[in-house]
């Protein structure tokens, strides 16, 4: 992956925007440390941070066509561009090794349906010249992530809010209130929303459309459905499942000179991820998170993967993270903390770096395309629970009329909608899952934003849209007989991982959180400074007063309950943020 940045202005850009935008490229120089460049056009100015894996000798952008009247900025991997290049080579001429170059031939023979062409994880730019338009999208789960905002005729786009807040620090002036609600309730906030006023993301799965003469957006779309249900002979659906699995890891691993680096948790997932690799004959180096704490702590079995499939482990300790890590994570996430899981998360890619490693393939998506979470086998009806109840600390929220329960209640009735999916199917906790837990946080604040933080990108299997659209083809009959509970997936790792993999209690990752809060130097600094005025007038711009100093009271007599716990770390980050993007309270 990439970092790419993005200004484009109805008239010529100002020279005030050239004097910072290389220092503002700069600030994502973690996720493209390789190479860098700029392109600077009469109306637009064009950044790109690269880390180097395909084409690695000449594919610097950002790329144009022929005439170079359409240029591309791409963040991500296109798994299917050989096919596409040979397509497209009759036409067109090639000036790169790069696999990003197929989107501009693309998007000229075919400017309305595209995107839909494309297999893997992306987040990119396209400036039409001629039209004067400038087109965003990324990729279905929002793998990468792509920020953009508006002022003065001037639109900014960039991989990370902090270089658009850099270029124009009056874009925002605060975090959003509805937007730290949701990041409780939902586990994000909801696309196109961020943490940050008065700057958006792009939706995942979408394409928007900018007019740049006009400086307003003309069209933003969805550019992907699910597929019609077609019922399979049982027999086939566990095979079929295996082939399909078994391209998508080849797929994200093709061109590998060197070992394949693999998170291991010691779950079924990322171990499943590591046995089809060592199947295929690649060779596997796995990196893992352990804790001194023997509840959370899956050591035994990271051990015993590794062993069996004889693929050397690397390993962090997360338990004593939280000080050395917090301020880092705050700033790379540009979140305030839900949890203290991604913390451990910053250390290991960093230990993958020092490996010489670009790249690591994960089992995050597992749960939701195989419908491996506790909730699944509950019924649709449960996903009220798994969106969590967090009634006891509802009143942190002083400027957001909706209650936690309302945010769950609306999002369940507009993902039944959006999707078409009546309200007792099974699918309907599934694409639930899919918008909340898998794209709002497994993917951004212990995916993109920790692994990027050292120039790690993260690949998902599970997550591969021939896999995807497989699952999602079959009726709800088979989906309950052959997939439910990772059926399909724990029938075919019989011969390929010991059974005790297979067949343990599921374990989320998960990090003793209370007592790494408690232990924190850090976070008792922070909590000790809860009666300055400082802290005060950033609490009072975003929580309620008066509940966040009961939060701290409890978390001084270590009393709090798990929720409250989870409250407590909110805002704390939230301060955190506030300081780190904003300064001190105005």
């Amino acid at each position: 992956m990439c970092a790419i940045l993005g200004i484009f202005s109805n008239t010529v850009v100002p020279p005030s925007f050239k004097l910072r935008f290389k220092k503002t490229l700069s600030l994502t120089s973690h996720r493209g440390p390789d190479q860098s460049n700029e392109v600077f056009l009469n109306n637009a100015l064009l950044g790109f941070n690269r880390l180097s894996i395909v084409g690695v000798n000449n594919g610097l952008q950002p790329l144009a066509n022929e005439d170079s009247t359409i240029f591309v900025l791409c963040n991500g991997e296109i798994y299917n561009y050989p096919q596409l290049r040979a397509k497209l080579e009759g036409k067109h001429s090639f000036s790169t090794d790069s696999d990003c170059e197929v989107i501009v031939h693309l998007y000229e023979d075919d400017p309305d349906g595209f995107v839909s062409q494309l297999k893997g994880q992306f987040a990119f730019i396209i400036y039409d010249m001629k039209k004067k338009r400038v087109i965003l999208a990324r990729d279905r789960f929002g793998i990468n992530p792509l920020f953009y905002a508006k002022k003065s005729g001037v639109l900014f786009v960039s991989s990370e809010a902090k270089s658009i807040l850099s270029l124009d620090s009056t874009v925002s002036s605060e975090l959003d209130p509805i937007a730290l609600k949701e990041m409780l309730f939902l586990y994000g906030p909801t696309p196109p929303r961020t943490a940050f006023q008065g700057i958006s993301q792009v939706i995942p799965g979408h394409i928007l459309t900018f007019n740049v003469n006009e400086s307003k957006v003309i069209e933003n779309r969805r550019y992907w459905n699910l597929p019609e249900k077609v019922a399979r002979p049982e027999s086939q659906i566990t095979k079929e499942f295996l082939r399909l699995f078994s391209a998508a890891v080849e797929r994200r691993t093709q061109g590998a000179d060197q070992s394949v680096a693999v998170y291991l948790s010691g779950g079924m997932d990322s171990s499943a991820v590591a046995a089809i690799l060592k199947k295929t004959g690649s060779p596997v180096v796995t990196f893992s998170v352990r804790f001194q704490d023997p509840a959370f702590d899956e050591s035994k079995y990271q051990d015993l993967v590794s062993t069996f499939l004889k693929a050397p482990n690397f390993s962090v300790t997360g338990d004593t993270l939280c000080d050395s890590n917090i301020f880092q994570t705050v700033w790379h996430t540009e979140h305030p903390l839900l949890r203290t899981a991604p913390l451990p998360l910053y250390s290991l890619s960093h230990l993958v770096h020092s490996k010489g490693k670009k790249f690591v393939c994960c089992g995050e998506g597992a749960d939701e395309m195989l419908l491996g979470y506790p909730v699944f086998l509950k019924g649709a009806s449960s996903i009220q629970d798994k969106l969590h109840d967090y009634s006891s600390i509802d009143d942190l929220f002083v400027y957001c009329q909706q209650t936690g329960q309302q945010m769950v209640d609306s999002l369940k009735e507009k993902t039944s909608k959006k999707w078409s999916i009546p309200i007792d199917s099974i699918r309907l906790p599934q694409m639930l899952e899919v918008e909340t837990k898998l794209s709002r946080y497994l993917l951004v604040q212990q995916g993109d934003r920790q692994s990027m933080s050292h120039g790690i990108e993260q690949r998902f299997p599970f997550l591969d849209e021939d896999l995807v659209d497989y699952l999602f083809s079959l009726p709800d009959e088979q989906l309950n007989k052959c997939v439910l509970g990772k059926k399909v997936l724990k029938e075919n790792l019989r011969t390929l991982l010991p059974a005790a993999v297979i067949d343990r209690k599921k374990q989320g990752y998960l990090s003793p959180m209370a007592q790494q809060l408690y232990d924190s130097s850090v976070i008792q600094n922070l909590a000790a400074t809860s009666e300055t005025v400082e802290f005060i007038k950033i609490i009072k711009r975003y929580y309620n007063l008066k509940k966040v100093q009961q939060l701290v009271n409890k978390f001084q007599n270590k009393k709090l309950s798990d929720v409250e716990t989870i409250g407590l770390l909110l805002v704390l980050s939230t301060v955190v943020l506030h300081e780190q993007f904003f300064g001190g309270p105005s």
